[in-house]
C-alpha cells in the first residue's frame, strides 16, 4: 500500500494530512527530533579521528553530514614488569 502523506510544521505541533480520506492511520510517537536541513554545503573532510594529545577540530559547523564521525579508540596494552605487577601502556 502507498500513502501519500503532506507534513507540515506549525510551532510545536505536527499535523498529518491524509491526501486520501478513505485511509485512517493511527500513529503515535514516543520522541521526535525535527531537523531543519537548507541549503547548507556537505561537509568534505576527515571523519576518522585518531585520539592525539592535540585537539583535533572538523569545521562541519552549519554544514551537512554524509556519514557519522568515528573517534577511534586510544590504543591501552598491559605488560607484567620485573616487580611482578602490570605495567599500563597507554597511546601505543
Amino acid at each position: 500500500m502507498k500513502l501519500d502523506v503532506h507534513f507540515e510544521e506549525i510551532g510545536s505541533s505536527f499535523p498529518v494530512t491524509m491526501l486520501n480520506n478513505e485511509v485512517q492511520l493511527d500513529v503515535k510517537f514516543e520522541s521526535l527530533q525535527v531537523l531543519h536541513i537548507d541549503d547548507a554545503d556537505y561537509y568534505e573532510g576527515n571523519t576518522f579521528i585518531i585520539p592525539d594529545f592535540v585537539e583535533h577540530l572538523l569545521n562541519t559547523e552549519g554544514k551537512k553530514m554524509r556519514t557519522s564521525v568515528l573517534v577511534s579508540r586510544i590504543p591501552v596494552n598491559t605488560v607484567s614488569n620485573p616487580q611482578g605487577g602490570n605495567t599500563v601502556i597507554i597511546g601505543g
